[in-house]
């Protein structure tokens, strides 16, 4: 009876699913979307849908919208969502859940919700650590902007043994107005190695670019592109093994 939209799923080693998706909420005085989830199991649905993300407040606030899911070997999990207007200035923000292999945590913001964040991502490793990458704008838009452009650059937190670690922008620094990022992918491996890739548009290019985290060090690497041809490049993907 309510509209669905970007259903995602995720499996653990033992065949059990989880399944995440956003539905418009059924408060019209508060119509936005909110963030559900259901599980499987022996082909069983273990669970009726169960709502994961925080319900709207008032119009156009409150609007969870394109998640992403990780689960682990271990049938721990994360979503994580684009949220509109549950900060204090009303910017689009990240947020997540995580799932301790029974129950779903209460919704925490991921971004520090002073500028509009987007476009999150999640992985996971054996040992159930998560990595979310996500864009952010690095300006406010404002009356001193004539142009009003916004420069979006990518951001990583880590989740690790039930704490977050601190959020921290992991793209190029020194951006300027028309530069900036979209389409960020993740990968992460089991020993919780992990790359990041995205396109960069810099000096008039549009390129593909990426950084990488290596497990045990607490560091990002150094941005670096990885396509830099004056031709336009798009849709970055990226996969690791064990190695």
């Amino acid at each position: 009876t309510l509209g669905s939209a970007d259903p995602r799923v995720a499996m653990d080693l033992n065949g059990r699913i989880i399944v995440v998706w956003s539905r418009k909420s059924s408060d019209a005085s508060a119509p936005g979307n909110t963030l559900w989830s259901q599980r499987y199991s022996n082909g069983n649905w273990l669970t009726v849908a169960q709502r994961i993300s925080n319900l709207p407040t008032r119009d156009n606030s409150g609007y969870a919208l394109s998640p992403a899911l990780a689960m682990g070997i271990n049938g721990t999990a994360m979503a994580v969502w684009t949220d509109n207007g549950q900060t204090s200035n009303a910017a689009r923000s990240i947020w997540a859940a995580t799932f301790n292999g029974s129950n779903w945590s209460a919704p925490l913001p991921v971004s520090d919700g002073t500028r509009t964040a987007y476009d999150a991502r999640v992985a996971t490793d054996a040992a159930g650590s998560f990595i979310v990458v996500w864009t952010q704008d690095t300006n406010i838009q404002g009356a001193a902007q004539p142009a009003a452009l916004p420069i979006p650059n990518v951001w990583a937190r880590h989740y690790n043994a039930g704490a977050w670690g601190t959020a921290q922008p992991i793209g190029f620094a020194g951006l300027v107005a028309g530069e900036g990022v979209i389409s960020p992918h993740l990968g992460m491996n089991a020993g919780g190695d992990a790359m990041v890739v995205w396109v960069q548009t810099h000096a008039g290019q549009v390129s593909i670019a990426g950084n990488g985290y290596r497990a045990g060090t607490a560091l990002w690497r150094t941005p670096a592109y990885i396509d830099n041809l004056p031709t336009q490049a798009s849709s970055p993907a990226v996969s690791l093994d064990n190695a």
